[in-house]
């Protein structure tokens, strides 16, 4: 079994850090790492599946939510599409994020809307908003990796704590021709998320009928 304070061992040696201030310096950036993963795939235990349902034509996410992967209403399921295609006419009804403003920061909540086939006119059901949300920041190095390799993580983790630094991009270069291999090898190792009746991406998110990963 692999634990989180294996991967900071890992993490500290790769970059020669030998203080114990240097390494409590790699948690906060492998935790991030750890939620960037989580966007990159449909890891099972990594991500957190939750469920809410409203009535109406918008929901807002909560603030820890990665984003939706898909809607099921009482009479329908509604298949991801773009904002700006959302008022074309389709042969199904959609949901989309809505836009945020400029000022919103990256971790502002995300809100969906559903539209009907018709386009642009806003669709009035009572859904379930399937969605997923960000791991906990791991409060001991005794708990489990909650993926099926380290590589991955380890790689990413050791490109962000070199970003934090001038003069190392040359060096993080050198990590992140590794890093996407190691996630398409993790991305292999796992299994598909739950389906719920709607096209998905690889990432989870849902698409329209007849959408290719």
């Amino acid at each position: 079994m692999v634990t989180i304070q294996d991967v900071w061992d890992m993490v500290a040696k790769a970059l020669n850090y030998e203080t114990t201030q240097q390494k409590m310096q790699v948690r906060t950036p492998c935790w991030l790492a750890y939620c960037s993963l989580a966007e990159r795939g449909p890891f099972l235990n990594l991500r957190q599946y939750k469920s809410i349902s409203f009535s109406g034509a918008s929901a807002t996410l909560p603030s820890n939510a990665i984003g939706a992967y898909d809607i099921v209403g009482t009479s329908d399921v509604y298949s991801f599409c773009e904002q700006a295609d959302a008022s074309q006419a389709a042969d199904h009804p959609r949901w989309f994020y809505a836009a945020q403003a400029e000022s919103a920061s990256p971790s502002a909540t995300k809100s969906v809307n559903i539209v009907s086939a018709a386009g642009g006119a806003a669709a009035t059901d009572t859904c379930t908003v399937y969605y997923w949300v960000y791991p906990k920041q791991p409060a001991q190095g005794s708990e489990q990796l909650l993926l099926p390799d380290s590589r991955a993580l380890v790689l990413k983790t050791v490109i962000d704590v070199l970003g934090l630094f001038d003069k190392k991009e040359e060096q993080a270069d050198r990590y992140r021709i590794e890093l996407e291999s190691a996630v398409n090898e993790l991305i292999a190792k796992i299994p598909t998320a739950p389906h719920s009746g709607a096209n998905r991406s690889r990432s989870g998110q849902a698409l329209p009928r007849g959408g290719r990963n």
